[in-house]
């Protein structure tokens, strides 16, 4: 329903946001084009069982990115 919609595109914004902020190291901004990409595609297309897959591990990526960088 209306809270899983919000926690999802809260997820897609804060990776996007937190992506953009860390841009210097090329892989934050290819996850962030990413998924900024993946946002665009879902408008118009209905999502499939891999991009969903694809998308969460780029989000466990830039995690673990921003993990090393503590």
């Amino acid at each position: 329903g209306i809270l899983g919609m919000s926690s999802y595109y809260y997820l897609m914004i804060r990776t996007i946001k937190e992506c953009l902020a860390k841009r210097k190291e090329p892989v934050m901004l290819a996850i962030a084009l990413c998924t900024f990409s993946f946002c665009i595609h879902n408008l118009i297309s209905f999502d499939q069982v891999l991009n969903t897959t694809f998308e969460f591990a780029l989000i466990a990526i830039a995690a673990s990115f921003e993990k090393a960088e503590r």
